[in-house]
């Protein structure tokens, strides 16, 4: 199923993946759909699953299959998306001292004053000459042009006024996020290295000791180091799974999370110095992870209902991403684009070309899709032309066929 997933996702346009011939075939079926055609074996099926609910945090069913193969066509193919491996994956790196440093630093250049944590954004209005933006507080902030940079179900939760087009609507009440625990355990040595292990596993989930759930918890675990340079194993649980283990005591969700690392590594994983998990479900202005999904019948108006403006909103977020989406590297570079659009309506001097390239104003963009909007009422006049002297000519030869016999 690898090299057809592969070759299938070569055929998208990350751009605007509606613009695939089989688009609308792919996007009215689910990635499970899918799978029960094309995977032969358990074996086969069980590692698809787990690595959707480490990727996605969803089973297959939920996910629609264009999305997964434009996914995967974003960032390089699967194993690019759950790879370590030095300059192939996009798990292979960390960030000095933590992830956290880059916000503060960039808190550093922008000014913190200028900067409103805990201020949950309830309604934007817009005019022909100005936003205002009200808090959940009722505090109004007043701008020329806005930028919305929010999971795509975090900003169907704010009223915009006049609303947004339908299209938009659509797709950002339609991307629900997945459900995603994430678990580090730390450890004074890295004991599974002595023993022959590099710390990775990708698992169905293995036999559980916890009665309420049908698996165990884990989907994938990799190898690690802590904020305070010890060894870790970083694990996840995702999916169904998730869901399941969210359920139960944090005690015996810790004891079956220990119990399915000691199935690879041995007993040593209950020798821990600190076990920390984070349940993403939980965080108020993110409500699930690590990504929210499209289900069927959604993808053709992804790029109208991510990305492109209205009026003087623009739209960010690691979901609207045509590289790496779902990921730091996406959220760059959708944040780029948005940035570099109001730009070009504040200041278009201080733009390039090369600057609007894949954003709305991306001219060789329109060009494209120009071309495609004429070139498709053609083909269509052609179709229909091609049937309708079908048509004809089986009339015409039933006639001749009908009278010759009463002849």
């Amino acid at each position: 199923m690898g090299s057809q997933i592969e070759k299938m996702a070569k055929t998208i346009d990350v751009h605007d993946p509606s613009a695939c011939k089989n688009a609308t075939l792919w996007d009215s079926m689910t990635l499970e759909q899918f799978m029960r055609k094309h995977i032969w074996t358990q074996a086969a099926h069980d590692a698809v699953c787990a690595a959707g609910r480490c990727i996605f945090g969803v089973e297959p069913k939920h996910c629609s299959l264009l999305y997964y193969l434009t996914y995967m066509r974003s960032a390089g193919g699967l194993n690019a998306v759950i790879s370590t491996e030095p300059g192939v994956g996009g798990q292979e790196l960390k960030i000095e001292g933590g992830a956290w440093r880059i916000s503060h630093r960039l808190a550093d250049r922008i000014g913190k004053k200028n900067i409103h944590l805990n201020t949950a954004i309830t309604r934007i209005h817009q005019t022909s000459s100005k936003v205002i933006v009200t808090t959940e507080g009722l505090d109004t902030y007043q701008c020329d042009r806005a930028i919305v940079a929010l999971p795509p179900h975090q900003a169907a939760r704010i009223e915009f006024s006049p609303p947004l087009p339908v299209e938009k609507l659509q797709v950002i009440t339609r991307m629900p996020p997945g459900d995603i625990t994430k678990v580090i355990v730390t450890y004074k040595d890295a004991f599974w290295r002595d023993n022959g292990f590099n710390g990775e596993a990708v698992t169905y989930g293995g036999p559980s000791i916890v009665d309420s759930c049908t698996k165990g918890p884990l989907c994938i675990i990799f190898d690690a180091m802590s904020g305070y340079d010890n060894p870790a194993l970083v694990s996840f649980i995702g999916g169904q799974q998730q869901v399941d283990y969210s359920k139960i005591e944090p005690s015996l969700r810790q004891k079956a999370v220990l119990h399915s690392l000691s199935q690879f590594f041995g007993e040593g994983v209950h020798e821990f110095l600190d076990y920390c998990e984070v349940n993403w479900n939980e965080e108020p202005f993110n409500g699930g992870g690590p990504v929210s999904v499209a289900t069927p019948g959604v993808m053709k108006n992804m790029n109208v209902g991510l990305r492109l403006p209205v009026g003087r909103l623009h739209f960010a977020g690691s979901e609207s991403a045509t590289v790496w989406p779902g990921f730091m590297n996406g959220a760059v570079q959708s944040g780029c684009r948005a940035a570099n659009e109001v730009l070009f309506n504040l200041r278009p001097q201080v733009v390039s070309a090369r600057d609007m390239e894949d954003t709305a104003y991306d001219a060789r963009r329109e060009t494209e899709t120009k071309m495609r909007q004429r070139r498709m009422p053609r083909f269509r006049i052609f179709r229909w032309t091609l049937g309708l002297g079908v048509l004809c000519a089986a009339i015409v030869v039933a006639q001749k066929a009908f009278f010759h016999k009463e002849m």
